[in-house]
C-alpha cells in the first residue's frame, strides 16, 4: 500500500513546520512566570525527541506511542493537529510495512536545547539547533512553543489554524 501524496503532504507540512525556524512572532509574551523544567527534564525531552525521530523509518517508530506523547493534547500549529500527526503516522506505518524505504521523514535531531519564558499556563520557548543530515548536513537555530505540565516538555505548536 502506498501512502497518498496528499497525506505525504499533510505529513511533511506539519513535520516541517516543527523542523524549521519558527519566528519568534509566534510565541506571545508571558505575563506570568511558571517553573521552567529542569536540565533533567528537558535532557529527557530532547532525548525521547531525537529517538523518536530517528525511529521514524520503522514500522515499530511510525506506531510509537512514545512519540506521540511528545505533542501536547492541545497542539496545533499551522493548522495541524496531535490527531492529524496520530492519523498520517498510521498511513506512513503502512507505506513503510509494504516498503520500508517509502518513508518520507528528514533525519533530523535536536542539541543545545533550552526552554525558557513559561507562563502561567506552562506554556514555554524551546530553542534548539536542528540538524538534518539525510543528504547534506543543514543546520538551523529555531524556537517553537512547548508545554511544560506534570513534569513533561510537550510540543505546543504555534496553536494557529493556518
Amino acid at each position: 500500500m502506498k501512502i497518498s501524496k496528499t497525506a505525504q503532504l499533510t505529513l511533511a507540512a506539519g513535520l516541517l513546520s516543527l523542523l524549521s525556524a519558527c519566528g519568534g512572532d509566534s510565541v506571545t509574551t508571558p505575563t506570568a512566570s511558571s517553573a521552567a523544567p529542569t536540565a533533567e527534564q528537558v535532557a529527557a525531552f530532547t532525548s525521547s525527541y531525537n529517538g523518536g525521530v530517528a525511529a521514524l523509518k520503522s514500522f515499530s517508530g511510525l506506531t510509537s506511542s512514545g512519540f506521540v506523547d511528545l505533542f501536547d493534547d492541545a497542539f496545533l500549529d499551522a493548522g495541524y493537529t496531535k490527531q492529524a500527526l496520530k492519523d498520517n503516522l498510521t498511513q506512513e506505518s503502512f507505506a513503510v510495512a509494504v516498503a520500508a524505504d517509502l518513508s518520507s521523514f528528514p533525519v533530523a535531531a535536536l542539541s543545545g536545547v533550552t526552554v525558557a519564558g513559561c507562563d502561567a499556563n506552562g506554556v514555554c520557548t524551546l530553542t534548539a539547533t536542528v540538524t538534518n543530515a539525510d543528504v547534506d548536513t543543514t543546520t538551523t537555530t529555531y524556537t517553537i512553543p512547548v508545554k511544560f505540565s506534570s513534569g513533561k516538555v510537550r510540543l505546543y505548536g504555534d496553536q494557529k489554524s493556518a
